[in-house]
């Protein structure tokens, strides 16, 4: 099977993060914010995080997989720890971020 463009299914990470997000307060600096892309299998996993000094200290603050070859929304993850440790708390506490 064929895989879909990458903007197809980076559309498709954007829209499911983005209402993810929406259940946590407002997020500084975005500037500072990079989406990384990357394939496993047939799945494209889209992060976005704040960059470090060293790669291996960059904060991961979400996470969306999508299928690359149906454009399905397989996860979308917001990681809790990493965004309080920003000062950013969930105002919905009725929706799980996990």
């Amino acid at each position: 099977m064929k895989k879909l463009p990458l903007h197809v299914l980076q559309e498709t990470a954007r829209v499911a993060t983005r209402e993810k997000l929406s259940h946590w307060g407002a997020l500084c600096e975005l500037e500072k914010l990079t989406l990384s892309t990357f394939w496993k299998d047939e799945f494209v996993i889209f992060q976005i995080y704040l960059a470090a000094e060293r790669p291996m200290d960059a904060l991961v603050l979400t996470e969306a997989t999508v299928n690359a070859q149906t454009g399905e929304l397989v996860s979308v993850c917001v990681f809790q720890e990493a965004m309080e440790s920003l000062g950013v708390y969930q105002v919905d506490a009725t929706n799980s971020a996990k």
